[in-house]
């Protein structure tokens, strides 16, 4: 076999594969949602691709070199291919300049006509072409992206997909390629897991082979790549992601992070008395002893009004005036009182 074509769940984990010498494939092809890695050292040539099946499946391509992953952004869908027109339009379908986020639109050959048996459906996603004329048409995908600054598609997400937290939306794909980001993670998932009575949580699921693997250096690892509200307050390990018969990830059957399965270390202890302090704080507001210098305030249940607890304990008890938003976004007691032993400022 010299070329395939895989989705990307799969391609990612092949990725990551030994592959030895003289292996006979040349060409791998992937696609059906946000590729998360960049691929390195292989001895094949990667193209990600970008499709619907009312536009005749794949419309967009992308040649994946070995080194790009070294801008921080995710791999592009590339260009159209040929016959294909693509553009990125705002909500009145007029362009969105490069480099700003709109709704990709596909034109040229291999449209379908419709969906079957649905007129309205058919006419809310197929719309008459504003830049060519004699009745041609686009497509409307849903997905909102950008062009980068050498005309490559960037997939940003789906349109009013995204789930939120706090009232924040929260991007799972760009929280999936953080955990991936270290060394250690060979699989990554996140969802957002919501109990009777509680705050949604933001979950991260990760495959590791390297027992040694502390779950508080792959939160630091996130938190350096993505804002506050995109890290996850839990971590659950599994030995596998459980998966669709298409190769993606089965968010429906991610095991709730209950305490028997959530990914945590041994407790760390203080590292002075400002910093028992907090956690003493912690335990008492949280209701449960099995507190430690690096557990998150939020990944153990705590919310908004929690954290106005923490912030009026240590003032009234210990006479240290945090400011709420430094306990919101630090979450630990070690990084709190890092951040505001630093005057306040995040820590690095």
């Amino acid at each position: 076999m010299t070329w395939s074509i895989v989705v990307t769940g799969l391609a990612e984990r092949l990725f990551g594969v030994p592959w030895p010498a003289g292996c006979p494939l040349r060409l791998l092809v992937t696609g059906g949602e946000q590729l998360r890695v960049w691929p390195r050292g292989l001895p094949f040539e990667v193209v990600n691709s970008y499709g619907v099946t009312e536009a005749s499946s794949v419309r967009l391509a992308a040649r994946l070199g070995p080194f790009a992953g070294s801008t921080g952004r995710l791999p592009s869908v590339g260009r159209p291919i040929r016959g294909t027109r693509v553009h990125v339009l705002d909500d009145a379908l007029a362009p969105v300049p490069d480099g700003e986020v709109g709704e990709l639109f596909i034109g040229g050959v291999g449209l379908a006509r419709g969906y079957l048996g649905h007129p309205e459906q058919t006419a809310r996603r197929f719309v008459p072409d504003p830049f060519h004329g004699g009745g041609r048409r686009l497509y409307r995908t849903g997905d909102l992206v950008r062009v980068d600054e050498k005309g490559r598609v960037e997939f940003v997400r789906r349109l009013n997909d995204d789930p939120k937290v706090g009232g924040v939306r929260v991007d799972l794909a760009a929280v999936e390629a953080a955990l991936l980001a270290s060394p250690e993670v060979t699989g990554a998932a996140a969802a957002i897991r919501v109990r009777d009575g509680e705050r949604p949580r933001l979950v991260g699921y990760l495959v590791a082979d390297d027992d040694r693997l502390a779950p508080d250096e792959v939160i630091d690892a996130v938190a350096r790549r993505l804002p506050p509200q995109m890290v996850p307050g839990v971590l659950v390990r599994l030995t596998s992601l459980p998966l669709l018969s298409s190769g993606k990830v089965d968010r429906g059957r991610l095991p709730e992070p209950t305490a028997d399965i959530v990914f945590r270390g041994r407790l760390a202890t203080a590292r002075d008395e400002t910093e028992q302090q907090v956690i003493d704080i912690f335990r008492e507001v949280l209701g449960r002893a099995d507190i430690g210098a690096h557990d998150d305030f939020f990944g153990l249940g705590g919310d908004s009004m929690g954290v106005a607890r923490v912030r009026q304990s240590l003032l009234e008890r210990h006479g240290i005036d945090v400011p709420y938003t430094l306990i919101f976004r630090q979450r630990t007691p070690r990084r709190i009182c890092t951040a505001a032993s630093d005057g306040g400022e995040e820590p690095r």
